[in-house]
């Protein structure tokens, strides 16, 4: 029903099951999904607890939206999406790495975590 919705809201969607196993461990896939470009869409609330899951996934470049609402039902979960897409592309193409965001039953989005972005390095100079 997810996919249903996000196709009538005219997103163009990838479906997990079309490119991997149904058991297919995160620390697998989200890389794949990351070097695709692909936005993740998730009601996985253990990516953002799961700490290896986390570095993969902030790590790899990943994008991901997880619905903060729990016990919804596949056309809830599909109205969520669906009201926050824009809100979601905003982020999607404003943030310039890896985050983990949230979207509510009610389309709001928040970024709750983006990757660390590299130090820059110090240039050493020597005096001779």
């Amino acid at each position: 029903m997810v996919a249903q919705a996000l196709s009538a809201a005219e997103a163009r969607i990838v479906l997990h099951h079309e490119h991997f196993d149904p058991g297919t461990p995160d620390v697998e896939w989200l890389p794949r999904a990351a070097r695709e470009g692909w936005v993740v869409l998730t009601k996985d609330q253990g990516i953002r607890r799961k700490a290896a899951e986390r570095e993969i996934l902030l790590g790899s470049g990943a994008r991901d939206f997880i619905l903060s609402g729990g016990n919804l039902t596949g056309a809830q979960m599909g109205q969520a999406f669906v009201a926050g897409l824009r809100r979601m592309a905003r982020v999607a193409c404003g943030e310039p790495g890896a985050f983990i965001a949230t979207v509510s039953v009610s389309g709001i989005v928040k970024v709750i975590q983006r990757a660390q972005a590299p130090r820059p390095r110090r240039a050493v100079s020597s005096k001779r």
